[in-house]
């Protein structure tokens, strides 16, 4: 449900664009942690208080990792995700491994792409941990510290959409992991599977926050009412979903595409009203709309196949 009392207050604090990306998180999650209980209420309204598409981002993710671990980390913290290795991020292209050892276990291997790392102090790493009946891999999660011993980053190139947020590789070598920091259940189907749709749910959540607080700015009632319009599906239908429901899935893509096409009009709008800064900014960012978007029609196609045969 939209908190419009929480949105104008966002709105007021439009001037604070000058702490570093974890110090914002932080902040902001101190408004909003004791406000909402669903991650996707908590993505809009952090949102509001983005400065920028780069902020409503990583406000997102952030709440994602919330979604599919939920109370495993900090609330003002941030966490990266890291699942993705040089192959891929399918199970069997997961060549990380966790191995028991002494009263714990030791984590080897690789992830090439580690969102919000070198920010993130700690990540939830997903790892081989034996075989399943049926043959695959069993992967398991883990949350690591990333200074500790056997932890090397490198910073990955920044991405030309929002390239402030960071990115790494990140090696794990003989890295101790105590008992406690493994997390129970199958990670594939618990975490991994639903990711990419609980990363797209809540980014999309915290980019409509900013949208609408800027439209409100603007006192543009056509992208109000757009944005509000999304602002309602995402968390009066969308967050009542489950991640896996086909419907969810198609009307995530339909929200998506209003989204977009309201993104390019407040585009349009900036410009004629002379904000060339803002605009320059939102053109270059607005591109994180289509980071991943083959996979996404591929989700959407399949859903809609699902949806069909049901």
């Amino acid at each position: 449900m939209i908190d419009a009392a929480a949105l104008l207050e966002a709105a007021a604090a439009e001037a604070a664009p000058g702490l570093p990306l974890s110090e914002w998180w932080r902040e902001t999650s101190l408004r909003i942690r004791d406000r909402y209980d669903a991650t996707v209420d908590c993505a809009l309204q952090a949102g509001g208080f983005a400065p920028a598409l780069q902020h409503a981002f990583i406000a997102g993710y952030r709440c994602a990792v919330e979604a599919v671990a939920p109370g495993r980390i900090s609330p003002g913290e941030l966490a990266s995700f890291a699942v993705t290795e040089e192959g891929g991020g399918h199970p069997r292209q997961i060549e990380t491994t966790l191995t028991p050892v002494g009263d714990g276990f030791c984590l080897n291997g690789t992830k090439s792409w580690a969102t919000l790392v070198p920010l993130a102090p700690r990540a939830i790493v997903i790892a081989r941990a034996g075989t399943r009946e049926d043959g695959r891999p069993r992967l398991t999660a883990c949350i690591v510290s990333l200074d500790q011993d056997g932890v090397t980053m490198r910073p990955r190139p920044p991405f030309p959409v929002m390239p402030d947020v960071p990115h790494a590789v990140v090696t794990f070598d003989e890295v101790f992991v105590p008992g406690s920091a493994v997390l129970p259940g199958d990670a594939y189907e618990q975490m991994v599977r639903p990711f990419r749709t609980a990363e797209d749910l809540h980014v999309l959540s915290a980019v409509t926050g900013l949208g609408l607080r800027l439209a409100v700015g603007l006192r543009h009632a056509e992208l109000v009412a757009e944005m509000l319009a999304i602002a309602e599906l995402l968390t009066g239908v969308l967050a009542g979903l489950e991640l896996s429901n086909p419907r969810g899935h198609l009307l995530l893509a339909g929200a998506m595409a209003q989204s977009r096409a309201s993104w390019a009009q407040m585009l349009s709008v900036s410009r004629e009203r002379g904000q060339h800064e803002r605009a320059a900014i939102l053109e270059r960012d607005l591109g994180v709309f289509s980071v991943a978007a083959k996979a996404r029609h591929r989700r959407t196609e399949r859903a809609l196949e699902r949806l069909l045969a049901s």
